[in-house]
């Protein structure tokens, strides 16, 4: 192979084994820190954005009937939405897609707080508000797939409750690949196995370079003639034994002495 063009491919596998080892190690990040959330508390962030994967499709925008229509906080299941993290200086108004968490039952069914069996983190948009007597406002969510959530969410929420807001972007699909990569297949195949085959592929680039660089250290070393007496004895013996292996085939032994040469001797020897 073209030492160039060879050059060139290992250089696109080490960019390529790269580019797979930071994406498997973020999705691990973010696998292990959305597991490791406690209900109620904060999400798992990084620099104050949330990283989520859409597992459903309550967002999706879609009618009763079906139709679709055009809204900017739409996403999708398997999608990869940004969420910034809220705090007490927000403010929030109908059109907002907000996270909360939202208490589910034992049939994974919206309940009061007081009996609730777990509790998910949720992005639906606020459709409406209600201020009460004492100034409290109360903001009414829910999600965009009017198919799948034909009512609005069962609790409203206050500010307080809120602890991300959806800014608009997304990447589509993505979140296919982070949900596979937290299986057990998954892990294997995007985690434990090109890490392998780097450790691999690196210990056998370690074994080449070592031996190259002995090599060309023993090169040095006769063409400056720093040489041990072991290494000279060496050298001594084998630059004899391929005299010795030519002078043999290039003397040939008087057995083989061709027939005429012998008759011509006779021939020339003077009679008595």
């Amino acid at each position: 192979m073209n030492k160039k063009l060879k050059s060139i491919l290992n250089i696109a596998l080490d960019v390529l084994i790269v580019l797979f080892l930071v994406f498997a190690a973020v999705t691990l990040v973010i696998s292990l820190s959305q597991k490791a959330e406690e209900p109620g508390g904060e999400p798992s962030h990084l620099f104050g954005t949330s990283i989520r994967s859409v597992q459903s499709e309550s967002m999706e925008p879609y009618n009763e009937d079906g139709t679709k229509y055009e809204s900017d906080n739409a996403f999708y299941k398997g999608d990869i939405i940004f969420c910034k993290l809220t705090d007490d200086n927000d403010s929030f108004k109908i059109g907002d897609a907000v996270m909360f968490w939202m208490p589910l039952d034992a049939h994974n069914q919206q309940c009061s707080n007081q009996i609730y069996t777990t509790k998910v983190l949720v992005t639906h948009e606020i459709v409406r508000t209600e201020v009460k007597e004492d100034g409290t406002i109360l903001y009414y969510t829910q999600g965009l797939n009017r198919k799948t959530n034909f009512e609005e969410d069962l609790l409203a929420k206050t500010a307080d409750e809120f602890v991300a807001k959806y800014n608009g972007k997304r990447i589509g699909g993505v979140g296919k690949a982070i949900d596979f990569v937290q299986s057990g297949l998954g892990f294997f195949l995007c985690i434990v196995l090109p890490i392998l085959i780097f450790v691999i592929i690196q210990t056998i680039r370690v074994i080449r370079n070592f031996i190259a660089y002995k090599a060309q250290k023993a090169a040095t070393a006769v063409a400056s003639g720093e040489l041990t007496d072991e290494q000279k004895k060496l050298i001594a013996e084998e630059y004899l034994k391929q005299l010795n292996t030519s002078d043999s085939k290039a003397t040939p032994s008087t057995d083989e002495a061709p027939a005429d040469e012998a008759i011509s001797v006779e021939e020339e020897t003077p009679a008595e």
